[in-house]
């Protein structure tokens, strides 16, 4: 929060002036770890510190009174660490703690009483009957400080304190577990840790559902999360806490992703949690030297050089504390590596090198699909109209009792090997059959609406019955305790309100089946000549086209953009074919700049249909990302990398897709921004009639059709308005009808009939003039 300057004798100090950085005590343990012991004389086995450091990018930088005294280069998994420069000589005496609190003390109490007044409101503005106060303990520094910060504010007996067991923690942390208790029991009787921890060995889920990684991040629900939420759900039968209030000890500082949270933060992790970060604004100097101040333990894990603490092997581990655990704790960490060995096998690394290399590099930590992961289980599910099909090979769990979190299921018929029955959801009723022959289940349900949520919800249903391992991850979703996994799964009809949190909270509903899924899109790696980097990162903004509507051509000499913004809106404009090659406005430029000002939402969906047509990263994105599909970024360009996109350019083209749906009405139509990090493709019903009839004018273009059906529309997954709009097929049919009252569309769609006929003297834009004379 504040500033750093530095004072005689080693000291550091925090003003409102000088420099920002994540300066950290340096210990003797870690100097002698590194082998600075040979440059430097110093006194061993001393309680204080003795430098300070920062890390610098690959490197950790040593300071002493503000000068650089040594440089290392860190080292990773199977790779050493190098000395890069050390003042050879240099005599270190023990930084005067004492003197270090005493000259920080003002800036200190400044944002002691700041973060204690911020618990107190927060506290006061969220307290409500039913919610639960928590600190996530976690035995590391940060969490030290808002343990204490908290018991300053809060009453022991009005706070579970949580320390959930991963298994994968280092023995310190357990050291510090237990010091912690006694050192606040003695102060607070009443005062607790509450240890609770998974049923699953760690290393076994590993193996079952495949490593964790930074995409497929599926470890901290599992082990953290669900363990804590089911041991209050357990201690607090009778009170029945809805919601959580976690103090956590989240900083800003620690990550650039991490900066860009909220110090409040409803729901961010799962449906149940608040998340309080009192000491969000804090730096690392700041956060130890609340321990020199409070007399508090640190964690020896720090005094070895460990800048986290946490499981010993996670995808958000830096290279430098897997390079310490290696050291140190080597068989802790090795029957992780030997899983990532495998892993890595499986993938083709052959060799003892490229399995190496795999490893150190951090590769592992991208996955984002089952490519190298075995498994007997396998879903497949066909969509036909109402209709839709399953076949499940070794289905792991009961179908019917997932089918209850999403409507009301009665069973009509039982037999041997089948049964049948309906599942009622709101008031329509979908009828479904399941039938078991040898390792299979084949699953038919019929009636259903064809709305993309409805058969994703079922779809859903299908992937958790057939990969479920009883995890407990979509348990923590539920708002009213009302799914259980573990030891099996059971689902509480009386509590259930469909409300599709457990269904929805990753794309297929469970971390298993999503583990094991090889793309967003399905299928391998494709390399296919995709210009996806048209538009350098800017996405087509609502001010940009509808001023380029307002003002033609001297627009491109009145617009405040920048060179790049430029190049990237020329782009956007010829995709949606509003210019030619020389800048000139076209025919569909001066229909559409008519029609703007008369119908808005026709003009903005014409420009949707000719991006998904002639744009290589519209067309891509509407083909390979199903309706009802939630993402990230990191999701989207890790797909796009499996398209034979690079890195950098797969990273640009999707802040443009996300910049367009946070920039235009597309982000209410066709893609909402969920929170911070997720989008969901969700389609729209509400689709012009012109813009219908553009679409399907274009379409009959594209297929040289002279007629066609709505079956077949909805089958298709290249082109046509569900591929780009996601429109029911009931809101289809009635626009359709529209259509065909104004002569613009022949349609029989009576009893049997399902014909479409376009008319051979109609274009798409013929369509959008019919449009000017009727608006």
């Amino acid at each position: 929060m504040f500033n750093l300057k530095w004072e005689k004798g080693n000291l550091l100090v925090l003003s409102s002036e000088g420099e920002k950085g994540e300066y950290f005590p340096v210990f003797a343990e870690e100097l002698i770890f590194l082998g600075l012991n040979k440059f430097f004389k110093f006194p061993t086995g001393i309680k204080e510190p003795l430098l300070w450091g920062k890390d610098v990018n690959q490197y950790v930088e040593y300071y002493k009174d503000g000068e650089l005294v040594a440089r290392i280069k860190k080292g990773a998994l199977y790779k050493e660490h190098k000395i890069d420069f050390a003042k050879e000589g240099l005599v270190l005496e023990p930084i005067d703690i004492k003197k270090l609190c005493e000259i920080n003390s003002k800036y200190l109490d400044d944002l002691i009483n700041e973060a204690l007044d911020y618990i107190y409101m927060e506290s006061k503005r969220l307290e409500k009957e039913g919610y639960a106060y928590v600190v996530s303990y976690s035995g590391g520094k940060d969490s030290q400080v808002v343990l204490d910060l908290v018991l300053e504010v809060l009453s022991p007996k009005d706070v579970f304190v949580v320390f959930t067991d991963t298994k994968m923690e280092l023995p310190e942390t357990y050291e510090m577990v237990e010091w912690t208790e006694n050192h606040y029991k003695k102060i607070y009787p009443d005062f607790k840790i509450y240890k609770v921890a998974s049923p699953f060995d760690t290393a076994e889920l590993w193996e079952k559902i495949g490593p964790p990684s930074r995409i497929k991040r599926w470890c901290c629900n599992v082990y953290k999360i669900a363990p804590q939420i089911k041991f209050l759900e357990t201690i607090g039968a009778d009170t029945f806490y809805k919601t959580i209030l976690v103090f956590e000890g989240t900083r800003a500082g620690e990550s650039s992703a991490r900066s860009c949270f909220e110090r409040t933060s409803p729901r961010e992790k799962t449906f149940r949690e608040i998340n309080i970060r009192p000491i969000f604004g804090w730096n690392t100097f700041e956060v130890f030297l609340y321990h020199f101040y409070k007399g508090l333990k640190i964690n020896p894990l720090y005094r070895k050089g460990f800048r986290r603490v946490g499981c010993s092997v996670c995808p958000f581990a830096s290279h430098w504390s897997e390079y310490i655990i290696q050291k140190d704790y080597p068989e802790r960490a090795k029957k992780f590596l030997v899983i990532l060995e495998n892993y890595a096998k499986n993938i083709g690394k052959s060799t003892e090198e490229e399995i190496k290399e795999y490893i150190s590099s951090g590769a592992w930590k991208s996955r984002s699909g089952g490519l190298g992961l075995e498994t007997d289980v396998s879903v497949d599910i066909v969509r036909d109209g109402t209709l839709l099909k399953a076949t499940i090979t070794n289905c792991r769990e009961s179908i019917t009792e997932w089918m209850k979190t999403v409507g009301n299921v009665q069973i009509i018929s039982s037999e041997d090997k089948k049964l049948s029955g309906e599942l009622r959801v709101g008031s329509e009723i979908i009828h479904f059959e399941i039938k078991k022959e040898g390792n299979k289940h084949f699953v038919h349900f019929s009636n259903v609406n064809p709305h993309p949520v409805i058969y994703k919800k079922l779809e859903n249903v299908l992937y958790k019955s057939a990969y479920c391992l009883h995890c407990t991850g979509c348990e923590v979703e539920c708002p009213y305790f009302a799914v259980q996994t573990f030891p099996y799964v059971r689902v509480n009809s009386a509590k259930c309100t469909h409300c599709g949190n457990c269904l929805e909270f990753t794309d297929k509903g469970c971390y298993v089946a999503e583990s094991y899924n090889i793309t967003l899109g399905g299928g391998e790696k494709k390399k296919m000549n995709l210009k996806v980097n048209r538009y350098y990162t800017f996405g087509l903004r609502k001010p940009w086209l509808e001023g380029f509507l307002e003002g033609g051509r001297d627009w491109f000499i009145n617009n405040t953009l920048g060179p790049e913004q430029k190049k990237a809106m020329n782009n956007y404009l010829l995709d949606s074919e509003l210019i030619d090659r020389k800048k000139n406005p076209t025919e569909l430029f001066e229909l559409l700049s008519k029609l703007f000002y008369k119908d808005r939402d026709t003009v903005w969906q014409v420009v949707w249909v000719n991006l998904c047509i002639n744009s290589d990263l519209f067309r891509w994105y509407v083909q390979n990302i199903p309706w009802g599909k939630k993402w990230t970024k990191d999701e989207l360009v890790n797909l796009l990398e499996r398209f034979g996109v690079k890195e950098r350019t797969a990273k640009n083209a999707i802040n443009s897709l996300t910049n367009t749906f946070e920039n235009s009405p597309f982000g209410e139509w066709f893609t909402k921004k969920e929170n911070k990090k997720k989008f969901f493709k969700l389609g729209s019903d509400e689709i012009t009639i012109w813009a219908l009839g553009y679409a399907l004018y274009k379409l009959k273009d594209l297929k040289k059709w002279k007629g066609t059906s709505v079956k077949e529309i909805f089958s298709l997954n290249d082109y046509g308005p569900y591929v780009w709009f996601g429109i029911s097929k009931e809101s289809f049919t009635k626009k359709l009808l529209s259509l065909k009252d104004r002569k613009i569309i022949d349609a029989e769609l009576v009893a049997d009939l399902d014909n479409i006929h376009f008319y051979e003297d109609i274009t798409p834009l013929e369509v959008l003039k019919i449009a000017l004379k009727n608006e």
